[in-house]
């Protein structure tokens, strides 16, 4: 059997869904609202280990994205924000 590594979850009005995404898979999430949005990409990186990538979006009205950044492990283990220094003033 084949064990999830990562987990999303959204929830509209009162129910709440989740979906699975595995090391070979990841798994990308988006919330939008018509014009403005955000996209997180999660992967797995051998000798890393998990990613996070995150852009702004145009939301449903657009498939423009502007990458923001990126979450990952130090060897530490701690979770190390680096930001997309050609996203700032962008949006």
């Amino acid at each position: 059997m084949i064990m999830a590594h990562f987990r999303g979850t959204a929830r509209g009005g009162t129910t709440t869904a989740s979906r699975l995404g595995h090391k070979t898979t990841g798994m990308v999430t988006e919330c939008n609202g018509w014009d403005s949005g955000i996209r997180a990409e999660a992967s797995f990186r051998a000798g890393i280990g998990d990613c996070i990538i995150v852009y702004a979006t145009g939301g449903s009205n657009s498939s423009r994205g502007v990458r923001l950044g990126s979450l990952q492990p130090d060897p530490d283990g701690n979770l190390i924000w680096t930001p997309n220094k050609d996203a700032e003033g962008v949006l």
